[in-house]
This record gives C-alpha cells, sequence and structure tokens, in this order.
C-alpha cells in the first residue's frame, strides 16, 4: 500500500464521519418527534455503531467543525 492510498482512505472516513456528525446534529436539533423522518435518521445512525462526540452531543450544530458544519448548513436550509 502507497501513501497516496492510505491519504485517500483517511480522507474518506475523515468525510464520512462529518457526513455522520451533519446528519446527527440536523436530526437531534430539528426532529419532529418519534414518527419523524429525522427521529428515523438517528436510528439508522445508532445502527451504524455511530456515536457522536461531546461537541455535537451538546451543541448540536454550533459543535461542528467546519466541513460538517457546511454540510449541516445545507441540511437546515433545504428541509426548513
Amino acid at each position: 500500500m502507497n501513501l497516496g492510498d492510505n491519504r485517500e482512505s483517511e480522507d474518506y472516513i475523515a468525510k464520512r464521519f462529518a457526513t455522520y456528525d451533519a446528519c446527527y446534529a440536523y436530526a437531534a436539533d430539528y426532529h419532529g418527534g418519534q414518527w419523524s423522518r429525522a427521529y428515523a435518521l438517528l436510528g439508522k445512525l445508532a445502527a451504524k455503531s455511530y456515536r457522536p462526540g461531546l461537541s455535537v452531543r451538546e451543541h448540536g450544530g454550533d459543535g461542528l467543525e467546519p466541513e460538517a458544519r457546511e454540510f449541516f448548513d445545507r441540511l437546515v436550509t433545504r428541509n426548513y
């Protein structure tokens, strides 16, 4: 395995977790109750064994890293 492959893997993983963080923050901040699609998203993330970091759990969208925040803002704009 060369370094280029390793960096690609690290970038992919970082983007995946940024996406998960943004989805979690959006669903936690904007779900409409137990039967909403956003609430179901929380269950899907849990099924993937995703556990948000403390900053995301306590501060929602305000606790996100810049890349995740950009995706979170797009989710909010698109859905509200």
